[in-house]
């Protein structure tokens, strides 16, 4: 990737697109954690492309780029929730966009539902299959508090899940 990574700097359109392909399956998931809507997916990662093909040559380490490209995405997808908050759609409250496979709809409205700071670890561990120390890169946080959050994650993904099995098994 490193070699891809120095073409890409000097211009080399194949190799970045080369790179893009190489990430675009994680850069999908670690969106779909942070976005339920299917074009804001499709969007941040398009931005993001673009952003990283415009300042791609100031990465300064090459074999960071998968991280650096993430870490570009998240803001983007920050930007896009920001948003979100401010305005609410009445096509948004009558249809909530959730994946095909609906065996996942509670843990993806679990995962929504934890705090930034937790979402953003859970959604890059599990979703992104990030390991902790590129956590930490990413986020620029140390491993010890990627690990903690990991943790409270873990255990508040466990209450509201088992609180809601709990619940479909009252009616």
């Amino acid at each position: 990737m490193d070699k891809l990574v120095e073409e890409a700097k000097r211009g080399d359109k194949k190799a970045f697109i080369d790179l893009i392909r190489g990430v675009r399956g994680d850069l999908y998931k670690v969106a779909k954690g942070f976005l339920s809507c299917e074009e804001d997916i499709k969007d941040v990662i398009s931005e993001t492309i673009v952003i990283a093909y415009e300042k791609v040559g100031t990465l300064r380490n090459n074999e960071y780029f998968k991280t650096w490209i993430t870490r570009i995405l998240i803001n983007k997808c920050n930007l896009i929730l920001k948003e979100k908050k401010k305005i609410t759609y009445l096509s948004d409250i009558k249809e909530i966009s959730y994946p095909q496979d609906f065996r996942n709809i509670d843990l993806y409205r679990a995962v929504d539902n934890l705090s930034e700071e937790i979402k953003m670890v859970i959604v890059l561990y599990y979703f992104g299959d990030y390991p902790v120390d590129k956590i930490s890169e990413v986020l620029d946080i140390k491993e010890g508090t990627v690990k903690s959050r990991l943790f409270r994650g873990r255990k508040k993904l466990f209450e509201v899940l088992r609180e809601g099995e709990e619940k479909s098994y009252v009616k």
